[in-house]
């Protein structure tokens, strides 16, 4: 099978379709969008990452980092001369709200710094932020032992019935 001529300009048509679908949150209409943006202009990584958006908020998160794993390929595989520093900030600040979203905030601060210095994107300040308080808050429950915590209360509430306010 032969594929069609590149062709970007109707692409970029598709791309602006899956734009307005998503705008109204229709994903399943961008996903279709994009994915024939995709078929028409095969060496652009902005459409897989536009697509990867519609997956996550389709909560696809796999068909999502597929997209955005390929979209980085195909940007670290040009010279970088020609590498797109937007796109592939776009792509790892996607990975990193990837990671988010699974919980593993280690990872999503990894990729949200990788992201800021390739293009810094507003948004993409404000996630990290969100990470790192989320990691902190995340190591802050697992230092929490129920067993202390149970056997303190019980010593705090035996205190205080013997009217050892100050120690309870």
């Amino acid at each position: 099978i032969v594929s069609p001529a590149a062709d970007p300009h109707a692409a970029e048509a598709e791309k602006q379709k899956g734009n307005d679908a998503y705008t109204k949150r229709e994903f399943q209409t961008a996903v279709e969008h994009y994915s024939k943006a995709i078929e028409l202009d095969p060496k652009s990584s902005v459409y897989l990452n536009n697509r990867a958006a519609a997956f996550m908020a389709m909560e696809k998160l796999d068909d999502a980092e597929a997209d955005v794993n390929k979209a980085i390929q195909m940007e670290n595989a040009k010279p970088m001369d020609e590498q797109d520093d937007k796109a592939l900030g776009r792509s790892y600040s996607r990975l990193g709200t990837l990671h988010f979203k699974r919980g593993n905030y280690t990872g999503a601060i990894w990729w949200f710094k990788n992201s800021v210095v390739e293009y810094s994107f507003p948004e993409t300040a404000l996630k990290l932020r969100e990470a790192e308080k989320a990691l902190k808050e995340q190591k802050a429950r697992e230092y929490v032992d129920p067993e202390k915590s149970a056997e303190a209360k019980s010593k705090g509430n035996e205190l205080f019935r013997k009217g050892e306010y100050a120690e309870a």
